[in-house]
Protein backbone atom coordinates (compact mmCIF):
# COMPACT_ATOMS: atom_id res chain seq x y z
CA UNK A 1 0.00 0.00 0.00
CA UNK A 2 2.86 2.36 0.84
CA UNK A 3 4.47 1.77 -2.55
CA UNK A 4 1.15 2.35 -4.30
CA UNK A 5 0.75 5.65 -2.42
CA UNK A 6 4.25 6.78 -3.43
CA UNK A 7 3.55 5.94 -7.08
CA UNK A 8 0.29 7.89 -6.99
CA UNK A 9 2.00 10.90 -5.40
CA UNK A 10 4.76 10.80 -8.04
CA UNK A 11 2.14 10.78 -10.79
CA UNK A 12 0.42 13.82 -9.26
CA UNK A 13 3.75 15.67 -9.05
CA UNK A 14 4.48 14.84 -12.68
CA UNK A 15 1.08 15.82 -14.09
CA UNK A 16 -0.20 18.71 -11.98
CA UNK A 17 1.85 21.30 -13.88
CA UNK A 18 0.16 20.32 -17.13
CA UNK A 19 -3.18 21.71 -15.97
CA UNK A 20 -2.07 25.35 -16.41
CA UNK A 21 -3.55 26.69 -19.64
CA UNK A 22 -2.14 30.22 -19.63
CA UNK A 23 1.44 29.81 -20.87
CA UNK A 24 2.15 33.54 -21.05
CA UNK A 25 1.14 34.02 -17.41
CA UNK A 26 3.52 31.25 -16.32
CA UNK A 27 6.36 32.78 -18.33
CA UNK A 28 5.73 36.17 -16.77
CA UNK A 29 5.82 34.76 -13.25
CA UNK A 30 8.95 32.72 -14.05
CA UNK A 31 10.75 35.78 -15.45
CA UNK A 32 9.80 37.84 -12.38
CA UNK A 33 11.04 35.14 -9.99
CA UNK A 34 14.35 34.64 -11.82
CA UNK A 35 14.93 38.39 -11.77
CA UNK A 36 14.15 38.54 -8.04
CA UNK A 37 16.75 35.84 -7.22
CA UNK A 38 19.30 37.05 -9.76
CA UNK A 39 21.63 38.50 -7.11
CA UNK A 40 21.06 35.73 -4.54
CA UNK A 41 24.37 34.86 -2.89
CA UNK A 42 25.65 31.33 -3.60
CA UNK A 43 27.83 29.79 -0.89
CA UNK A 44 29.12 27.08 -3.23
CA UNK A 45 32.28 27.15 -5.35
CA UNK A 46 30.48 28.33 -8.48
CA UNK A 47 33.27 27.31 -10.88
CA UNK A 48 32.78 23.69 -9.84
CA UNK A 49 28.98 23.71 -10.08
CA UNK A 50 26.86 22.55 -13.01
CA UNK A 51 23.66 24.32 -11.96
CA UNK A 52 23.09 27.99 -11.20
CA UNK A 53 21.44 28.81 -7.88
CA UNK A 54 18.66 30.63 -9.76
CA UNK A 55 17.79 27.41 -11.63
CA UNK A 56 17.78 25.34 -8.46
CA UNK A 57 15.57 27.77 -6.54
CA UNK A 58 13.13 28.07 -9.44
CA UNK A 59 12.72 24.29 -9.65
CA UNK A 60 12.47 23.96 -5.86
CA UNK A 61 9.69 26.55 -5.54
CA UNK A 62 7.66 25.16 -8.46
CA UNK A 63 8.14 21.59 -7.21
CA UNK A 64 6.86 22.49 -3.74
CA UNK A 65 3.84 24.23 -5.27
CA UNK A 66 3.15 21.00 -7.17
CA UNK A 67 3.29 18.82 -4.06
CA UNK A 68 6.95 17.93 -3.54
CA UNK A 69 7.83 17.33 0.09
CA UNK A 70 11.53 16.42 -0.02
CA UNK A 71 14.75 16.95 -1.93
CA UNK A 72 14.19 13.64 -3.71
CA UNK A 73 10.71 14.80 -4.77
CA UNK A 74 12.31 17.91 -6.24
CA UNK A 75 14.71 15.77 -8.26
CA UNK A 76 11.81 13.60 -9.45
CA UNK A 77 9.86 16.68 -10.48
CA UNK A 78 12.86 18.15 -12.34
CA UNK A 79 13.53 14.92 -14.21
CA UNK A 80 9.91 14.36 -15.21
CA UNK A 81 9.24 17.98 -16.20
CA UNK A 82 12.63 18.87 -17.68
CA UNK A 83 11.30 19.84 -21.11
CA UNK A 84 8.71 22.13 -19.54
CA UNK A 85 11.34 23.66 -17.23
CA UNK A 86 13.65 24.37 -20.18
CA UNK A 87 11.14 26.94 -21.41
CA UNK A 88 12.33 29.15 -18.53
CA UNK A 89 15.82 27.97 -17.51
CA UNK A 90 18.67 26.42 -19.49
CA UNK A 91 19.46 23.28 -17.44
CA UNK A 92 22.52 22.66 -19.62
CA UNK A 93 23.55 19.68 -17.49
CA UNK A 94 20.12 18.17 -16.94
CA UNK A 95 18.13 17.95 -13.74
CA UNK A 96 19.88 18.68 -10.42
CA UNK A 97 20.27 15.78 -7.99
CA UNK A 98 18.59 15.65 -4.60
CA UNK A 99 21.98 16.33 -2.98
CA UNK A 100 22.32 19.53 -5.01
CA UNK A 101 18.92 20.73 -3.83
CA UNK A 102 19.86 19.89 -0.25
CA UNK A 103 23.22 21.70 -0.35
CA UNK A 104 21.78 24.87 -1.87
CA UNK A 105 18.68 25.09 0.34
CA UNK A 106 20.65 24.40 3.52
CA UNK A 107 23.00 27.33 2.87
CA UNK A 108 20.30 29.93 2.19
CA UNK A 109 20.13 32.68 4.79
CA UNK A 110 16.79 32.80 6.65
CA UNK A 111 14.34 35.17 5.02
CA UNK A 112 16.21 35.70 1.74
CA UNK A 113 13.81 33.56 -0.30
CA UNK A 114 10.81 35.24 1.33
CA UNK A 115 12.23 38.61 0.34
CA UNK A 116 12.80 37.45 -3.22
CA UNK A 117 9.23 36.20 -3.54
CA UNK A 118 7.89 39.52 -2.24
CA UNK A 119 10.02 41.27 -4.87
CA UNK A 120 8.55 38.96 -7.49
CA UNK A 121 4.99 39.77 -6.41
CA UNK A 122 5.78 43.47 -6.59
CA UNK A 123 7.08 43.07 -10.15
CA UNK A 124 3.82 41.35 -11.11
CA UNK A 125 1.88 44.48 -10.05
CA UNK A 126 -0.55 42.52 -7.91
CA UNK A 127 -0.93 45.56 -5.66
CA UNK A 128 -3.57 47.05 -7.99
CA UNK A 129 -5.53 43.80 -8.28
CA UNK A 130 -6.39 43.18 -4.64
CA UNK A 131 -7.84 45.41 -1.93
CA UNK A 132 -8.24 43.05 1.03
CA UNK A 133 -5.41 41.64 3.14
CA UNK A 134 -6.32 39.17 5.90
CA UNK A 135 -3.81 38.75 8.74
CA UNK A 136 -4.01 35.67 10.93
CA UNK A 137 -1.87 33.60 13.26
CA UNK A 138 -1.28 29.88 12.77
CA UNK A 139 0.44 27.03 14.60
CA UNK A 140 2.68 24.81 12.46
CA UNK A 141 1.09 21.39 12.37
CA UNK A 142 3.07 18.65 14.14
CA UNK A 143 5.75 21.05 15.40
CA UNK A 144 6.05 20.06 19.08
CA UNK A 145 8.87 19.19 21.46
CA UNK A 146 8.96 16.14 23.75
CA UNK A 147 6.90 17.94 26.38
CA UNK A 148 4.14 18.73 23.91
CA UNK A 149 4.93 22.44 23.73
CA UNK A 150 4.34 24.18 20.40
CA UNK A 151 7.64 25.13 18.75
CA UNK A 152 6.51 27.42 15.95
CA UNK A 153 3.71 29.95 15.64
CA UNK A 154 3.52 32.27 12.65
CA UNK A 155 1.52 35.28 11.52
CA UNK A 156 0.76 35.53 7.80
CA UNK A 157 -0.80 38.05 5.42
CA UNK A 158 -3.19 36.62 2.81
CA UNK A 159 -4.26 38.47 -0.32
CA UNK A 160 -7.85 37.27 -0.51
CA UNK A 161 -8.54 38.44 -4.06
CA UNK A 162 -5.36 37.09 -5.68
CA UNK A 163 -5.32 33.97 -3.50
CA UNK A 164 -1.68 34.21 -2.41
CA UNK A 165 0.29 34.61 0.80
CA UNK A 166 2.14 37.95 0.77
CA UNK A 167 4.40 37.46 3.79
CA UNK A 168 4.84 35.46 6.97
CA UNK A 169 6.79 35.98 10.19
CA UNK A 170 7.39 33.78 13.23
CA UNK A 171 6.24 34.99 16.62
CA UNK A 172 9.67 34.11 18.06
CA UNK A 173 12.33 36.80 18.38
CA UNK A 174 16.04 36.43 17.59
CA UNK A 175 16.65 34.84 21.00
CA UNK A 176 14.06 32.13 20.32
CA UNK A 177 11.49 33.50 22.77
CA UNK A 178 7.86 33.49 21.68
CA UNK A 179 6.76 37.14 21.89
CA UNK A 180 3.25 36.50 20.59
CA UNK A 181 1.16 37.94 17.76
CA UNK A 182 1.02 41.35 19.45
CA UNK A 183 4.69 41.98 18.60
CA UNK A 184 4.77 40.02 15.33
CA UNK A 185 1.83 41.67 13.54
CA UNK A 186 3.36 45.19 13.35
CA UNK A 187 6.56 43.64 11.93
CA UNK A 188 4.48 41.85 9.31
CA UNK A 189 2.56 45.01 8.41
CA UNK A 190 5.80 46.95 7.94
CA UNK A 191 6.85 44.37 5.33
CA UNK A 192 3.77 45.02 3.19
CA UNK A 193 2.52 47.73 0.86
CA UNK A 194 -0.93 48.31 2.34
CA UNK A 195 -1.59 51.74 0.82
CA UNK A 196 -5.34 51.92 0.13
CA UNK A 197 -5.95 48.35 1.34
CA UNK A 198 -8.37 47.01 3.92
CA UNK A 199 -6.57 44.93 6.56
CA UNK A 200 -8.67 42.51 8.59
CA UNK A 201 -7.43 40.89 11.81
CA UNK A 202 -9.13 38.83 14.50
CA UNK A 203 -9.33 39.95 18.14
CA UNK A 204 -5.57 39.43 18.51
CA UNK A 205 -5.12 42.65 16.55
CA UNK A 206 -7.23 44.84 18.85
CA UNK A 207 -4.32 46.95 20.06
CA UNK A 208 -3.45 50.57 19.38
CA UNK A 209 0.10 49.62 18.31
CA UNK A 210 -1.29 47.36 15.59
CA UNK A 211 -3.95 49.72 14.28
CA UNK A 212 -1.39 52.54 14.29
CA UNK A 213 0.90 50.41 12.10
CA UNK A 214 -1.96 49.94 9.61
CA UNK A 215 -2.81 53.65 9.54
CA UNK A 216 0.85 54.63 9.19
CA UNK A 217 1.08 52.30 6.20
CA UNK A 218 -1.82 54.06 4.50
CA UNK A 219 -4.36 51.29 5.01
CA UNK A 220 -7.71 50.86 6.74
CA UNK A 221 -8.57 48.14 9.22
CA UNK A 222 -11.48 45.99 10.37
CA UNK A 223 -10.76 44.14 13.61
CA UNK A 224 -12.87 41.70 15.58
CA UNK A 225 -13.67 42.67 19.17
CA UNK A 226 -14.27 40.07 21.88
CA UNK A 227 -14.44 40.25 25.65
CA UNK A 228 -10.92 41.60 26.15
CA UNK A 229 -9.68 44.26 26.53
CA UNK A 230 -12.92 45.31 28.24
CA UNK A 231 -12.44 49.08 27.78
CA UNK A 232 -11.92 48.69 24.03
CA UNK A 233 -14.99 46.48 23.67
CA UNK A 234 -17.13 48.91 25.66
CA UNK A 235 -15.87 51.94 23.73
CA UNK A 236 -16.34 50.15 20.45
CA UNK A 237 -19.90 49.24 21.29
CA UNK A 238 -20.75 52.80 22.24
CA UNK A 239 -19.24 54.16 19.02
CA UNK A 240 -21.04 51.64 16.82
CA UNK A 241 -24.41 52.36 18.43
CA UNK A 242 -24.13 56.02 17.38
CA UNK A 243 -22.97 55.49 13.82
CA UNK A 244 -26.09 54.16 12.16
CA UNK A 245 -26.97 57.47 10.52
CA UNK A 246 -23.45 58.12 9.19
CA UNK A 247 -23.05 54.74 7.40
CA UNK A 248 -19.78 54.46 9.35
CA UNK A 249 -18.03 57.11 7.23
CA UNK A 250 -14.84 58.35 8.90
CA UNK A 251 -15.35 56.03 11.86
CA UNK A 252 -12.63 54.59 14.09
CA UNK A 253 -13.11 52.39 17.11
CA UNK A 254 -9.49 52.30 18.31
Amino acid sequence: MAKEGKTKQKKVIENIIKTDSDEQTVKGVAAAFLLAVDDMHDERDIERCDHLIQEILFIAVVAVLCGSESHRDMQTFAESQIEWLKQFIKLKYGAPSHDTFRRVLETLKPGCLDEAIRDMLQQLNLHDKGNHIAIDGKVLRGCYNKKGLILLRTVSAWDTENGISLAQVATKNNEGKDVGEFHAIPVLIDMLDIQGKIVTIDAGGAYVEITTAVVNGGGDYAITLKGEPADVVQGGGENVSGMGGTEFRGSSLL
